[in-house]
């Protein structure tokens, strides 16, 4: 099962529409957006996924009723912290890094995703593997990036969008 994990879109209309078909090309299963939407609209973008979409609120989503309704359509976004299970896995899906040594170290999630600080993160700490797949929206350090995770293999690919 492959799972796309995408945060920070910040209303980057073309390069969202450019992860969808990354997304629907790697044949993943489930999105999980970490946060920072922005705008509504920009689930417009995000329509033609063909595999269903959970998020988190970020600190930039200011119109979550909007966004909630909007995101309906191909999924649910949640505030964070949202924790679930897919294949008896433990996630843990965070916006803002926010005390994450503390969430290692209680050792209830085996994967926890976040976003933020636009900045890509993979590690593996106390049997936790901890990803931010860095900024789709490219606004902030000029790159824009998405990961998938092979939840069979336990690896992460990042793929840059541009």
């Amino acid at each position: 099962m492959k799972i796309g994990i995408i945060s920070d879109t910040h209303d980057h209309r073309e390069y969202a529409k450019k992860t969808v078909d990354i997304f629907n090309n790697e044949n993943c299963s489930l999105i999980i957006h970490s946060g920072d939407f922005v705008a509504p609209f920009i689930i417009n973008d995000l329509m033609n996924l063909k595999c269903p979409m959970i998020g988190v609120f970020g600190n930039n989503d200011g119109e979550r009723k909007g966004l909630k309704s909007s995101i309906s359509l191909i999924g649910e976004v949640w505030e964070a912290p949202l924790r679930f299970s897919i294949n008896e896995i433990n996630f843990l899906i965070l916006h803002e890094p926010v005390e994450i040594d503390k969430l290692i170290e209680e050792g209830k999630n085996r994967i926890i995703i976040y976003g933020h600080t636009h900045r890509k993160d993979l590690r593996k700490e106390k049997n936790v593997l901890i990803i931010n797949p860095g900024e789709a929206g490219g606004w902030l350090y000029g790159s824009s990036s998405i990961a998938i995770l092979n939840l069979e293999h336990m690896s992460v690919d990042f793929i840059d969008i541009k």
